[in-house]
């Protein structure tokens, strides 16, 4: 009886160990909020449009430039499954100077 307890805790000590693994095997995307303060982190307010570009293209964000809204759109997906990903807006001035950054998970049916 004292060898099972034993064993149950062992056993009960790695999966608690192991969770945060799976977790993230199971999540091939960062979190939004990991991404946006690494883009954050990247770019300063006021940065160029090169600067910009040069930050995504780094990061493999294949984006296009909305006039209208003024922003940089990108979307990061998952390479294994379409049911999430990460919506990317860098918004810029005028002048596509560097003003912040918008992530946003987006959920979808199969």
């Amino acid at each position: 009886m004292h060898t099972a307890h034993f064993v149950a805790k062992l056993f009960f000590a790695l999966v608690l160990a192991a969770a945060p693994i799976l977790s993230f095997a199971a999540n091939d995307l960062p979190s939004s909020k990991q991404l946006q303060s690494e883009l954050q982190a990247a770019l300063k307010v006021g940065d160029s449009k090169e600067k910009i570009e040069s930050v995504l293209k780094d990061r493999s964000l294949r984006a296009t430039y909305d006039k209208y809204s003024q922003r940089y759109q990108s979307i990061m997906r998952s390479p294994t499954t379409e049911a999430h990903a990460i919506v990317i807006y860098v918004n810029v001035d005028q002048e596509r100077r560097f003003v912040r950054v918008e992530t946003y998970d987006s959920y979808t049916a199969p």
